[in-house]
């Protein structure tokens, strides 16, 4: 099973009361998450959240590396992808298994 997630800002534990809803008894990824609606620590905790029910992640990547959003920042978005590109990385070492 494979689900778009993007939880509102304030509300992480209502999202992640909702993707416990498609646990069916088979694996869960999380195909598609970015901060569009909360902010990258938001999302972050709901990625931690989301570990008892999830055995995949997948986030945006436009081609661009960390350093680079940094380098250019011209729009609030370059920003939010920097910061969120961080975290996500950063988490990676306790998503493994």
């Amino acid at each position: 099973m494979s689900v778009h997630f993007y939880p509102k800002s304030g509300e992480i534990l209502q999202a992640l009361g909702a993707l416990s809803e498609f646990q069916i008894g088979k694996p869960l990824v999380l195909e598609e998450i970015f901060p569009l609606s909360c902010s990258a620590v938001e999302l972050s905790s709901f990625m931690i959240g989301s570990k008892k029910f999830a055995t995949g992640w997948l986030t945006f990547y436009w081609g661009e590396t960390i350093a680079e959003y940094h380098a250019k920042q011209t729009s609030a978005i370059d920003a939010v992808t920097a910061k969120w590109l961080e975290i996500f990385s950063a988490q990676r070492p306790a998503f493994q298994q």
